[in-house]
């Protein structure tokens, strides 16, 4: 009897050891296995909406739809959205506001005050808007509407004695903030605060460098982020991007130079700088910390063709980036949406068909909308006869996350089907009342309560 219940006891001790070793093996590897799954990341052409006859520059995701801003060509004037609109001697800037389902809220062309266009929209404390942009071509303009779409004031260029244009704006608690770029008369960009009747508050100088360009800002906690380029005077010797941080008073903290690139848009998650542009014909991606630093440096190109990145947008740890490839053949080029993660790996990829290109991207609440412009008929967008862009909506799949979850469901099931086993054995053996009996049918009585948990939620 007592070599049987050694024999028992070395049974029970060897049967343990080794089915915990191969639960941990199958935990492993279903955790690999999910976590491989949710790398496999996929966005969906959800809807799209044609902008007819409109130039659209900027994309602002709300609550309740989408606003553009932008430019509406002399030539498309009577046509479209733009039927009742009578201007006849110049380009005028467009604000419009689009529900969830595509349908027109408001448009507002303003005739009044001659040619300009908008090159950035933001939603206002007040569910109103406020657009800014360039006015007669080189002088700022920034725009206010209410929520219906009803002018509240206009400020026409604070120039400082130089030309400028409006590039971008933000809205803070006080007021706006307005990042600018030179004229042709001038030599520096300018950070420039308005209170929120529009009246000037202070407007600070950019000059590190003989010509400079402020463009698209982010906030970065409570210190403002802008994107720019600098050079020579000849634009030649001494050229390139830059990233400038300001605080709260448009005091600059610091510059970053880059040398060659040129950036042309930016994002952020809160705590890192996501950068977008191109050099020498590839896209290029950077990754900041909110000092400047960098993270990763992506150069991208698809498939080896001459890459162009425009827009970039962050949604849920994954940073969206729009442009366009194949640019060697002006009517060849293709629109070109890229997901990375953080580090930089791409993640998902999509172009649309001939003659294409995605001017701006911002991110919703279940994925990103893109503005689209197309000269070519492409299958998934409206007829370009009447339609010389529009907005496409894309949502997260969730085919790739079902997949994990499906799978590590049958790793779960069969690894219950094996503790319940092991349990029933374990009860056998312990008829005796040995410790390692006990504790072999307890452990395996816990592990099989606790998976039948798991499956039942």
């Amino acid at each position: 009897m007592e070599k049987i219940n050694r024999e028992r006891k070395l049974f029970m001790t060897a049967l343990a050891v080794m089915t915990v070793i191969s639960l941990c093996a199958v935990s492993a590897a279903s955790l690999q296995s999910a976590a491989e799954a949710d790398d496999k990341i996929e966005f969906e052409l959800d809807n799209v909406f044609g902008l007819s006859y409109a130039a659209p520059m900027r994309i602002l995701s709300t609550d309740d739809g989408y606003a553009i801003a932008g430019r509406v060509s002399i030539s498309n004037y009577g046509q479209g959205i733009f039927a009742d609109v009578d201007g006849t001697d110049s380009d005028y800037g467009f604000v419009l506001i689009l529900d969830k389902a595509g349908q027109i809220q408001w448009l507002n062309v303003e005739e009044s005050i001659g040619r300009h266009y908008f090159s950035s929209i933001k939603q206002t404390q007040d569910s109103g808007f406020v657009a800014a942009g360039s006015w007669h071509g080189n002088d700022g303009i920034l725009f206010k509407y209410d929520q219906n779409g009803e002018i509240e004031w206009i400020n026409e260029s604070i120039n400082n004695g130089q030309e400028m244009s409006f590039r971008d704006v933000l809205v803070v608690d006080d007021g706006y903030i307005v990042s600018t770029s030179m004229g042709l008369t001038g030599t520096h960009a300018f950070l420039i605060k308005f209170d929120l009747d529009g009246e000037l508050e202070w407007i600070k100088e950019v000059d590190e460098y003989i010509l400079t360009n402020l463009a698209n800002m982010a906030f970065v906690g409570d210190r403002l982020i802008s994107i720019g380029s600098f050079s020579d005077v000849l634009h030649i010797l001494d050229k390139g991007a830059m990233v400038c941080c300001f605080d709260q008073d448009g005091e600059l903290e610091w510059i970053k130079e880059f040398d060659g690139l040129t950036f042309r848009d930016i994002a952020t998650d809160g705590e890192r700088i996501f950068v977008v542009g191109y050099k020498n014909n590839y896209g290029i991606l950077l990754v900041l910390d909110s000092d400047g630093e960098v993270l990763e440096s992506i150069e991208y190109r698809y498939e080896g063709e001459e890459t162009l990145f425009y827009a970039v947008t962050y949604f849920e740890n994954c940073i969206i980036a729009g442009g366009e490839v194949g640019i060697d053949v002006w009517e060849e080029e293709c629109a070109l949406l890229v997901a990375f993660d953080v580090t930089g790996d791409v993640l998902w990829e999509m172009i649309f068909g001939d003659g294409s290109m995605i001017g701006a991207v911002d991110a919703t609440a279940d994925g990103f909308a893109a503005c689209v412009e197309y000269w070519e008929e492409i299958d998934e967008l409206p007829s370009p006869d009447d339609n010389f862009a529009c907005i496409a909506s894309f949502t997260l799949s969730t085919s790739a996350d079902q997949e994990a979850s499906g799978g590590f469901c049958c790793l779960l099931i069969i690894i219950f089907i094996l503790s319940l086993i092991l349990t029933v054995i374990g009860v056998r053996i312990a008829f005796s009342a040995t410790v390692p009996g006990i504790i072999f049918t307890l452990f395996f009585a816990a592990i099989t309560i606790w998976i039948a948990t798991k499956l039942l939620v």
